[in-house]
């Protein structure tokens, strides 16, 4: 098969593709850090996925695409909301994106 790993090279390949390589390097504590943020960002995107059921019980579920869709489409709207209040306040296009870009 073209562009095949061989299976000794695996684990490795692996780490490298999913941003484990280093992941060893880092201390207890930033590793359990990291894993709380996980699981607060999974319980979150689970939380928007049921919660249309507390209102409608037999509403079906969406999918997570869905879900993570529509939580992306609120925060771009909000984000040209946003973009729209300082314009009509006068701003300059340099000023907006120094705004919306600090260094």
């Amino acid at each position: 098969m073209k562009g095949a790993v061989p299976y000794r090279d695996l684990n490795s390949y692996l780490k490298e593709r999913f941003g484990l390589a280093d992941y060893r390097l880092q201390s207890y504590e930033a590793i359990q850090r990291w894993h709380t943020l996980v699981f607060a960002a999974y319980a979150f995107v689970q939380y928007r996925r049921v919660r249309l059921l507390l209102t409608h019980p037999r509403a079906t579920l969406p999918e997570l695409p869905e879900v993570l869709a529509a939580h992306q489409h609120e925060h771009l709207r909000q984000t040209v909301c946003y973009i729209a209040a300082l314009a009509r306040r006068g701003w300059s296009d340099a000023k907006i994106l120094a705004d919306l870009t600090p260094t």
